[in-house]
Parts: structure tokens; C-alpha cells; sequence
């Protein structure tokens, strides 16, 4: 039965028919392997993009922004209720300070406090502008670097994308974009996952040399480099396709070139399929990353020391390590000893993971709708890992009082008020959604979309290309591409 969501919509019908625009031959998609296609060769391209481009898809970015200002409205409610039942609400703790900062801070600099008119000492003035100039320059170098990579990827797809199209197999030639940008995407997941790595030994690196005076401040200083890194790292490809892509190349004749390859082109439907490929991939990807290691990681460790306590009792009643004698269970204070400490920064990476999601769940709901699911299977699945973790793999952790959680929530209120302006851009930007709606309104005669793949398309004098008369292109009659 088809569905009447793919076979339903005029323009990608009028792609898919030969009679009417299916017949349109298409420009050169690169320089020496490429031929002149027509334009049907790209149906199951758009009806794959209007899937996720259509008109439900702008009422439902419209609904995702309103929920996420709820959703922090009911958060907020939420904490204020815990923190009465709970008797936190005027908490304030007197921090004392990190030992690091005062082995740092010297006597004669003193600073009065606010509150007690106590002096208290204080980091040099020429010291602290030293690590704020260095860590200034250090965040440039990873936003250089993760440009870097984000380049790098592009020229795979350069590459690879000219190979596929030089192939003689038409399945291949077809899908070569789908192709390209699935094995892109996971390089471009390969790649986060090492540098977001790097990334959490340098912030510690860097919070450790700032000096920070209270754990308060070391927490929040930690917790906004690594979020800082980590939305640069994951969303930087994100942005490329979504905003860049297909708008670098220039046009027939005119076209520009990196590295001697010619800059990527857009399917005659658009980017957004590729968008959404990007993000399901990256955001599925590190979801199961994710919960993999979180459970692998810890439960291998606590394996290991429980054989190792085996082995070492074995060895001290003189019985041969290994043998049927030593598989006796251990004390209950033994096996508790060998399960895993939590991490010094508690559920700091918990914290950090559901942040990325949340930023895929609101900044890129426009182009990626089904990205909210994955996001509700995923934390189906991570209640349950988590509870076996806490219950069956940490040491119980030793509690402290808070009022809250503390600069996440601000980060949380950023991220909304990012995701608006995001959806915002890829609707008027990157979706066909303002082009159809003008057609609509002030070009068709009948308020429809019939004709609009023919007038959304250029008119390209194939004489005028710089290399008409040495391209391996057979243009025989050709006089025109769109």
C-alpha cells in the first residue's frame, strides 16, 4: 500500500514522472566523470526529504520551542518543590578554599568579602590575566582544530563522491550522495569521540592550572569548558550542512574548487536529507556509544578486582591461585570493597551527556524530527543502566546538601534560547518551506505546487561552460541544463 505522504506530494511527483519535470536534464555534478542526468534520477531523494520537509514540520519546531520553555518553567517548579520538602531552600554553604588556590595565593593580596568584610587572599592580578589570556588562545586552537577536522571530512566527501559518480554501476552513481554522507557521518563520529576525549583531560588540565577558590567555582569553570567543547564538537559538521553546504560551489561555469577538487553541490531536492542523515547517525551513535561504555567500563573493572581478591586470598591460605578451592564468595565488606568509586566529579558526565542530547532535541528538531524518539528510547534505556550502576557496580557515594543544579540549569535556559533562533534559520534557510509557500501564494495560478520544480530551476547555456570543448561530457544536442 503507499503511503499517501510520499506519493502524495506534487513536486516530488513531478520529479519522479518523465512527462512532466522527471525529463529535465540536470548540470554536470562534477568535472570529468559526470554526465548530463536527468532530473527523475533523484525521486526517491525527494520523496525521501519530504518526509522530513513539509508543513507538519514547521508546526512541530513551533511546538518543540514553546515545550522547551515549559519544560524549564516545570523543571524550575519541580527543584523549588524538592528543595522545600527536602529544607534546602535557604541553603548556603560557607565553602572553604581549595587548597591548590591558596598554596597559589599570597598574604599581601588581599580582597575584602562582600559580606564579612573579612580579607581573604587573592591571586595576583598579573597572574590571573596570564591564565585568562592563555585560556582565551587555547579555545581558539580547539575551535581551530575542530575546523580542521570538520574540513577534512569535506574533502573525503570531495573525494569520494567524485569516485562513486565515476563509477559505471548506476545503483552506485545514484546513491552516491546517500552513500557519501553515511560513511561521512561516521568518520565525523569517530572523530568527536576522540577529540571530546582530549578535550576532558585538557579542561581538567586547564581548571587545575586556573586555580579556581572554592569547589563551587571549580565545578562551574570544569562544566562550562567541557560544554563549550563539546557543543563545538558535535555541532560544528551539523551547522556546515545545514547552513553552508551546497552554497559554497558557485555555478555552471563558475564553479569553486578546494584543494583541486570541486566544492560539494546539493541534490536538486535540497541538503536536508543529508542533514538528517548527519544527525541521526552522530546523535544514535553516540547514544550507544555511550550506554556501551557505561556499562562495559565499570562491570569489567569490578571483575577484575574481584578476581584479583580472589586470587590474593587464594595465595595467602597457600592454595593454588585459580583453582576450584578459591571460587568461595568473599566477604560482604570484600566484595563491596572491590566495586567502583564514583567519578570525582559525581554525575558530572550524566550532567553532560543529557546536555548534547537536549541541544539535538531542540537546536535541530526542524530537521531532524525523529530526533526527540531516539531521545526518549535512549533515556528508557539509560534509567535502567544507570539504576544496575549505582546499585550493583559504585560504592555508595557520600552525600551533600546543594539547592539545586547549580550553572547546568543556565546552561539549559542557553541552549533554548539558542535552539529557537537555530530552527529558525534551517526553516527560512535550508527547507524548501518559504520557497513553496511563495509559489503558492503569488506565483501558481490555482494555489497549488504544480509547476514548481520548473520554476525553482536555473536556466544554464551548456556553451558557456569554460570547458565545453575539451569535456569528456557528451552534450550531442543538449542546449540547455537546469
Amino acid at each position: 500500500m503507499e503511503s499517501p505522504l510520499l506519493y502524495s506530494h506534487i513536486p516530488s511527483e513531478e520529479i519522479c514522472d518523465e512527462d512532466r519535470a522527471g525529463s529535465l536534464l540536470m548540470c554536470p555534478l562534477c568535472d570529468t566523470d559526470c554526465d548530463l542526468q536527468p532530473l527523475k534520477t533523484s525521486c526517491n531523494y525527494a520523496r525521501l526529504t519530504h518526509m522530513f520537509d513539509n508543513d507538519a514540520t514547521v508546526f512541530f519546531a513551533f511546538f518543540m520551542a514553546i515545550w522547551a520553555s515549559v519544560f524549564l518553567k516545570l523543571w524550575k517548579r519541580k527543584e523549588t518543590k524538592l528543595q522545600y520538602n527536602w529544607g534546602v531552600s535557604a541553603f548556603k554553604q560557607e565553602e572553604r578554599l581549595r587548597p591548590e588556590f591558596k598554596a597559589l595565593a599570597v598574604d599581601k593580596n588581599m580582597k575584602e568579602h562582600p559580606v564579612t568584610k573579612v580579607g581573604e587572599r587573592e591571586i595576583n592580578f598579573f597572574v590571573k590575566t596570564i591564565y585568562f589570556e592563555f585560556f582565551n588562545l587555547f579555545i581558539i586552537f580547539l575551535i581551530c582544530l575542530v575546523i580542521a577536522a570538520a574540513i577534512a571530512v569535506i574533502m573525503y566527501e570531495m573525494i569520494i563522491v567524485a569516485v562513486l559518480y565515476a563509477s559505471d554501476k548506476k545503483t552506485v552513481h545514484q546513491n552516491a550522495k546517500l552513500m557519501t554522507t553515511a560513511t561521512a557521518s561516521v568518520i565525523t563520529l569517530i572523530v568527536i569521540t576522540v577529540l571530546n576525549k582530549i578535550y576532558e583531560h585538557l579542561a581538567k588540565f586547564l581548571t587545575n592550572w586556573e586555580r579556581p577558590r572554592t569547589n563551587t567555582e571549580y565545578n562551574n569553570s570544569i562544566t562550562f569548558k567541557m560544554f563549550c567543547f563539546q557543543f563545538i564538537d558535535f555541532y560544528t559538521p551539523i551547522f556546515y550542512v545545514a547552513f553552508f553546504k551546497g552554497r559554497l560551489g558557485g555555478w555552471p561555469g563558475h564553479y569553486d574548487y578546494m584543494l583541486g577538487y570541486r566544492m560539494e553541490e546539493c541534490e536538486p531536492s535540497g541538503c536536508l536529507t543529508e542533514l538528517c542523515i548527519q544527525i541521526a547517525i552522530i546523535m544514535g551513535g553516540d547514544q550507544l556509544k555511550n550506554n556501551f561504555m557505561e556499562l562495559l567500563g565499570p562491570k569489567m573493572n569490578v571483575l577484575y578486582k574481584r578476581w584479583k581478591a580472589k586470587k590474593n586470598k587464594g595465595n595467602r591460605n597457600g592454595i593454588e591461585s585459580g583453582s576450584a578451592k578459591v571460587s568461595r564468595l568473599l566477604k560482604r565488606c570484600e566484595d563491596d570493597f572491590s566495586l567502583e568509586e564514583q567519578p570525582p566529579l559525581g554525575m558530572f558526565e550524566e550532567y553532560l551527556e543529557m546536555l548534547v542530547q537536549y541541544g539535538f532535541v531542540t537546536i535541530f528538531v526542524a530537521a531532524f524530527p525523529l530526533a526527540p524518539l531516539l531521545a526518549l528510547l535512549n533515556n528508557i534505556i539509560e534509567i535502567r543502566l544507570d539504576a544496575y550502576k549505582c546499585i550493583a557496580l559504585w560504592r555508595r557515594p557520600v552525600a551533600f546538601r546543594a539547592d539545586g543544579i547549580g550553572v547546568w540549569f543556565d546552561i539549559l535556559q542557553s541552549v533554548s534560547v539558542f535552539s529557537v533562533l537555530s530552527n529558525a534559520f534551517i526553516i527560512a534557510w535550508t527547507s524548501d518551506f518559504v520557497p513553496k509557500l511563495v509559489y503558492k501564494l503569488i506565483v501558481s495560478p490555482d494555489m497549488s505546487l504544480t509547476g514548481y520544480v520548473n520554476h525553482s530551476l536555473s536556466v544554464f547555456d551548456v556553451r558557456d561552460f569554460e570547458n565545453y570543448t575539451t569535456t569528456n561530457v557528451d552534450f550531442k544536442d543538449v542546449k540547455f541544463c537546469r
